[in-house]
């Protein structure tokens, strides 16, 4: 059922990380130019614009990103569209915030202490 229902969302999905990334791309481009082009008072300014405008991309990419993994893992489970799925992830995500970040850290702590343990054993 994943290449015939949900092949679509996955596709749509890394398309929209695709083309925050391309903004990035672009972005990093733009401030290659901008450096080439000399030091002038302007160009300074215009500098300053492309390194915040990079981080806004940034975050915009990484937050695109982090709602997108929580999506697909809803397109898988409940087998809804991307952008429902997104939007569902997003308002769960928002309501148990404390949850989240506690089971993000127990989750860590398992990992780093079985991983050794288990290459250990082995």
């Amino acid at each position: 059922t994943v290449l015939s229902r949900h092949l679509g969302s996955m596709a749509f999905g890394a398309g929209v990380i695709a083309i925050c990334n391309l903004l990035q791309l672009a972005l990093q481009a733009l401030e290659y130019v901008v450096e080439k082009s000399g030091a002038s008072e302007r160009q300074r300014l215009l500098k300053l614009v492309v390194k915040c405008l990079q981080c806004c991309v940034y975050c915009i990419t990484k937050t695109v990103s982090f709602i997108s993994f929580y999506g697909f893992i809803y397109v898988a489970v409940e087998g809804d569209g991307f952008c429902w799925s997104c939007k569902k992830a997003f308002g769960l995500l928002g309501a148990q915030t404390i949850v989240n970040a506690v089971l993000q850290r127990l989750l860590l702590l398992l990992i780093g202490l079985t991983t050794p343990i288990g290459c250990a054993v082995s």
